[in-house]
């Protein structure tokens, strides 16, 4: 298909069963935790969406052989690199946590990459991985960049205001070194995504001890390998949950009820506006209800803006979502997408400060909604659907391949 096209939606109701795939999230930190492994590792319930792919390539760079059957993904590691280039596709968190991976070798390489990716600076690379050992030579902090060096312990202070993803490789990389790291860690955003790789890393054997997120210790480990199933994606479930809340009676599942998956604060929120929401088993119901405005701090899962801006549409009230200045260095400026494209449909909404602000309207007008080839807007242009008086179009629908690529064949097959 071409990334370009368009799909046109009439959805008033959606019924039936849908399984999440598996996070990708969960499954770039597996791969990069099995190419450190010395040995055979096996991936369960893997989803082949973009991102996890460019993270596989990028794990044959280092020395792994892959092989897949359905869907599961042997990896082989021999450590090393390569090749010259890693081509990190559109996944930012591949960049920033392979990086300082591929920094253990010592060897220079670049680093590129495609679409969104190209333009989302990455300043912060450069000024924090300098005094580590590895010297970043980005031209405006944009990729493609060169890199030279090798990634050494000591202690260090690191800035973690801009991204939590660098810190990830950072965790995964240092216990290949001979010495033991600290890490002093200030201006921490998304804890759970830190509790996520740690929880990736013990997996594989590697354990880091931290004081409250801001002192990581970290010793010199062996990953070991080992079989890992997947979880369910929290962040692409998100959107069924809030379909279903909307203008359904879904059930969800694919899910891990006690996942550090910083999107599962999606239930919270829904509690908050007086969802409909029942869990047995890992299966989770969720039906039409009337929904009340709520006020959230999404700054820990930035992920979760799109469809909560699609809840607060359908909430009776005015909803705000705090955390607004996480959301610019995304595929999109995404605070000034959701502006832009709901503003188009009758919706009241403007940022205030760090709050993105939503007054809930009972329809809205149907009308072209461009994605902006970012697979969260193409998603949150689906779900708004359901609210309005007519046929969406959706632009650059194909984005959603990043992420979640069964998407919109699971959400028509779910239309009543």
């Amino acid at each position: 298909m071409n990334s370009m096209e368009s799909v046109k939606l009439r959805a008033l109701f959606l019924r039936g069963n849908v399984s999440v795939p598996a996070s990708k999230s969960v499954a770039q930190r597996a791969v990069a935790a099995a190419t450190l492994a010395d040995g055979v590792s096996i991936l369960k319930n893997v989803s082949f969406s973009d991102d996890v792919k460019s993270a596989l390539r990028v794990a044959e760079i280092l020395g792994a052989k892959i092989e897949t059957s359905g869907n599961e993904v042997q990896i082989a590691a021999n450590f090393g690199l390569n090749a010259k280039v890693l081509h990190l596709g559109e996944s930012g968190l591949a960049t920033r946590m392979f990086l300082p991976i591929a920094g253990l070798t010592g060897k220079p390489f670049y680093v590129s990459g495609e679409g969104s990716l190209l333009s989302r600076k990455m300043n912060f690379l450069v000024e924090t991985l300098r005094p580590l050992g590895l010297v970043v030579d980005a031209e405006d902090g944009l990729l493609p960049f060169r890199v030279i060096g090798s990634l050494k312990a000591g202690n260090f202070k690191i800035d973690a205001s801009e991204s939590s993803q660098l810190l990830t490789g950072l965790l995964m990389a240092y216990p290949m070194l001979q010495e033991t790291t600290r890490l002093q860690v200030v201006n921490l955003k998304s804890k759970p995504y830190i509790d996520l790789t740690l929880e990736a890393m013990s997996r594989f054997g590697v354990n880091v001890q931290h004081e409250n997120y801001e002192i990581f210790t970290i010793e010199p480990q062996k990953y070991q390998p080992a079989i890992n199933e997947l979880e369910g994606d929290w962040s692409g479930a998100a959107f069924w949950f809030v379909a279903a809340a909307l203008e359904g009676d879904l059930v969800i599942s694919g899910l891990n009820p006690h996942s550090k998956q910083a999107d599962k604060a999606i239930l919270e929120v829904l509690q908050m506006a007086g969802a409909s929401v029942g869990e047995e088993a890992g299966k989770y119901h969720v039906q039409k209800s009337r929904l009340k405005a709520f006020v959230f701090d999404a700054t820990d899962c930035p992920d979760l803006f799109p469809p909560l801006a699609a809840l607060a549409v359908g909430c009776v009230g005015i909803s705000r979502i705090r955390g607004v200045h996480r959301l610019k260095n995304k595929e999109s400026d995404r605070a000034k997408v959701l502006t832009t494209e709901l503003s188009k449909m009758g919706v009241k909404i403007f940022v205030e400060g760090d709050d993105l602000v939503i007054e809930g309207t009972k329809a809205i007008r149907a009308t072209f909604f461009d994605s902006y080839n970012d697979h969260r807007m193409a998603m949150t242009g689906a779900i708004l659907n359901l609210l309005a008086d007519g046929e969406t179009e959706i632009g650059n629908y194909t984005c959603v391949n990043k992420s979640y690529p069964s998407f919109f064949d699971d959400f028509l097959s779910l239309v009543k």
